[in-house]
């Protein structure tokens, strides 16, 4: 791939290997912890904390050392928390859900809060003797940064995103 820019005499250029390669990929160390509380027969109180260290993750193969690519993980990413959060109470045959979970920000040196997400959940649920059914609305936010051009080559300045979605989930069971 060739890259051309009106500002730089010289094209920038990267080539990629052809064929296949074996090698193995290490994902980020994590740590979680839980607690929960059962009130009374009839709600359900839970949350979660985790400990991600995206900067652990790694390659690694037999016949290339990916010590660039490993370099670039570890200065790039670092140490997110995620804390999920959620209760149900239960009338009757009606169950009421509701929910919020904070995805933390995977890379270093990042301000504003760009690379998080948010997830606000809210459900209802009906179960009797011969069937169920279970509606829920989600909300997603997520505030992220994008470079359109890498910024150690091209001094540009990102583009801030805010997105959001939502989405409705019916489930409906039957027993037999």
């Amino acid at each position: 791939m060739t890259t051309y820019f009106s500002s730089s005499l010289k094209p920038l250029e990267e080539k990629s290997p052809e064929g296949l390669f074996d090698y193995s990929l290490v994902t980020p160390m994590r740590a979680m912890g839980t607690i929960g509380f059962i009130i009374k027969k009839v709600g359900l109180l839970g949350i979660d904390y985790e400990f991600v260290d995206y900067s652990s993750a790694h390659l690694r193969a037999s016949k290339y050392s990916y010590s660039k690519e490993n370099r670039a993980i570890r200065e790039k990413y670092g140490e997110a928390g995620n804390l999920r959060i959620g209760t149900e109470w239960r009338i009757n045959f009606v169950s009421v859900r509701a929910g919020v979970a904070y995805y933390g920000i995977p890379f270093k040196n990042t301000a504003g809060n760009y690379g998080s997400h948010t997830n606000y959940t809210a459900g209802i649920g009906f179960r009797e003797k011969l069937f169920f059914i279970d509606i829920a609305y989600i909300l997603s936010q997520t505030k992220d940064r994008y470079y359109f051009y890498d910024p150690d080559v091209a001094q540009i300045d990102p583009s801030n995103n805010n997105s959001g979605s939502t989405n409705v989930m019916i489930t409906l069971g039957l027993r037999f």
